[in-house]
């Protein structure tokens, strides 16, 4: 192989095994220095060989070989910065040489050399070396000028004649290559400069375009949310609805199975949803008043039949002090929390027990500080998956860790304590068990005393309520629900036709579904409300909605929407707000 063609293949070949664009321009400056002052030491040598056989003829040689072995570093493959070190070293005995052996010492071509050591310091090593060898380098021009000018001391060992045509050619190969060496490295600093600006457009993009598919996504579950609720809210309110009007044994049994089944599937919506908006950072915590022991026994109730059905033993130990403690916050979280934490217990506990239990760790007449502990005799989780189980989509999903904790609710009760400002903590071993432990503090409240009125209760019989829904499976849900008590409603399809009900007839209450075909309930529970009827701006409007999105963000702060039921809604609390709108109505 020739030996320009074995240079260029072992050159590219460095270059392919870097991927910084300024490294690369760094190695292509080396090996144009190195090749330029081999090809300058040689040229020097043949006009030394035929003007001046003296000293600088040798030195010339021995450049060459210096220079050579420099370059054979550099295509060794070996790491590049060697071979910059060897080559920026040979530069600076070249000036040192020439201070010491030409008279004078000080010349344009030793300034020249000087700068070519700066330049190639500071552009292929960077600042660090850059600062030692310009010391170096620039150490004995600026010993010579300050010994000449105040002792008269000469440093010079031979007093050399610089061989004029030997000058010419360095100073002009000198300015030659200083001129390259800053073009090339400017050159490669603009172009690495626009690859950053491009690289930066590009995350910018990316970033957009993860945000629009975050939004996507969200919009995705909202709407889904919808779809699934609905078909739901018709399972679960025809199931109420059959438990109401007094089934035979084995019906009542056979009905309760659909509700638990279609609760269970609505509860796995509703995780879905919560994980989504916990990641998005929309969970709120609401504050009412509610009594711990009364959550906590409803909590154990529902668990009991699941217990049973395994031949489980559910226990629930409860500090004495408990019974009286009256908290302000938001029982639904809490009730989610306990929820997964003891379904999940539950659920991988074949055989012994689960066990809920909940300490009074500070009280006084301003806070309640709780203590609650969930502890199993279940499968256990392994070792090595401890670090993973709240967040179950960290691995690739498998049948192991199906087999262990690690569940979307898991997650969402660790993220949901999380919000109450604790933390979930956990101490597991496989095949003996698992204990979830977290601590919440609640300011201390009074239950408000709810009177119901038998006025209220029988007001509710004849109630004028307008029903605002386009779901003819919904609308006889709610129509059987209200016959229960003895009310007939007035139905609207849409949003239009709601407001043309209400100016034509007068009612009690307006149910209202948001999501509407022509106008949705928004808009249309703002135009009643704008209506020229005071007495029709105040009719109380209930939104019945199976949007998770439309009910907790915008329901809850819409100026125009008194109060919310998420479908599919237990027909007691539909009750519940129509004896307290009675009562109102009574009261005046």
């Amino acid at each position: 192989m020739a030996l320009p063609q074995y240079i260029f293949s072992r050159y590219r070949y460095l270059l392919s095994q870097q991927d910084d664009f300024l490294i690369k321009t760094r190695i292509k400056l080396l090996l144009v220095c190195l090749l330029a002052f081999i090809g300058l030491f040689v040229a020097l040598s043949i006009l030394y060989l035929f003007q001046d056989r003296n000293f600088l003829l040798y030195r010339a040689v021995i450049y060459i070989v210096l220079f050579s072995f420099g370059l054979s570093l550099l295509l060794s493959g070996r790491r590049w910065n060697i071979s910059a070190h060897f080559f920026i070293i040979c530069l600076t005995l070249l000036i040192w040489s020439n201070v010491m052996m030409f008279s004078p010492g000080l010349n344009i071509v030793t300034i020249q050399f000087s700068v070519l050591v700066l330049a190639a310091a500071y552009y292929i090593l960077g600042a660090k070396w850059g600062i030692i060898y310009s010391l170096v380098s620039t150490l004995p021009i600026i010993g010579d000028v300050l010994l000449e000018n105040y002792t008269n001391y000469d440093i010079t060992l031979q007093h050399l004649t610089i061989n004029g045509n030997a000058f010419t050619l360095t100073s002009c190969f000198n300015f030659s290559l200083l001129i390259f060496i800053h073009y090339s490295f400017f050159r490669a600093l603009r172009k690495s400069t626009r690859q950053e600006i491009n690289l930066r457009i590009g995350l910018q993009k990316a970033l957009a375009d993860a945000e629009e598919l975050s939004t996507a996504k969200t919009n995705f579950l909202t709407t889904m949310s919808h779809e699934l609720r609905t078909p739901l809210n018709a399972m679960i309110g025809m199931t109420n609805i059959l438990l109401m009007e007094n089934p035979k044994p084995a019906q009542k049994e056979n009905l309760n199975i659909l509700r638990f089944s279609a609760d269970n599937l609505m509860a796995t919506v509703n995780d879905i949803l919560d994980f989504n908006k916990i990641n998005n950072e929309k969970i709120t915590l609401e504050k009412q008043a509610f009594q711990m022991e009364e959550l906590i026994a409803n909590i154990m109730g529902t668990f009991k039949p699941a217990a049973k059905e395994k031949h489980l033993e559910l226990d629930c130990h409860c500090d004495p002090d408990l019974k009286d403690v009256v908290v302000l916050g938001d029982p639904m979280r809490l009730t989610q929390i306990l929820f997964h934490l003891v379904g999940n217990a539950i659920k991988f506990t074949s055989k012994g027990y689960v066990m809920l239990t909940v300490g009074i760790t500070g009280l006084n007449t301003k806070n309640v500080s709780l203590h609650f502990s969930v502890a199993d005799s279940g499968i256990g989780i392994p070792e090595e998956l401890q670090s993973q189980i709240f967040e179950p989509f960290s691995a690739p999903l498998s049948r192991t860790s199906r087999q262990f904790h690690g569940t979307l609710g898991l997650t969402i009760a660790f993220h949901l304590v999380k919000l109450h400002n604790s933390q979930l903590s956990f101490k597991s071993q496989e095949g003996l068990g698992t204990k979830f432990e977290f601590e919440v503090s609640y300011p201390a409240a009074t239950m408000p005393e709810i009177a119901e009125s038998p006025k209220a209760i029988s007001a509710i019989a004849g109630m004028r309520v307008l029903v605002v829904e386009d779901e003819k499976l919904n609308i006889l849900v709610i129509k059987k629900i209200l016959a229960n008590w003895g009310i007939t409603p007035d139905v609207a399809m849409d949003g239009q036709k709601a407001i043309k009900a209400v100016i034509e007839n007068d009612y009690d209450v307006i149910l209202m579904d948001i999501n509407k075909p022509i106008m949705d309930g928004f808009e249309a529970a703002k135009q009643i409300r704008q209506l020229p009827l005071p007495h029709k701006t105040t009719i109380p409007i209930i939104a019945v909605t199976a949007s998770i999105g439309a009910a907790i963000e915008r329901v809850a702060q819409y100026p125009f929407i008194d109060d919310c039921l998420l479908k599919p809604f237990n027909p007691e609390h539909l009750r519940e707000k129509l004896m307290e709108i009675a009562g109102r109505n009574v009261m005046k």
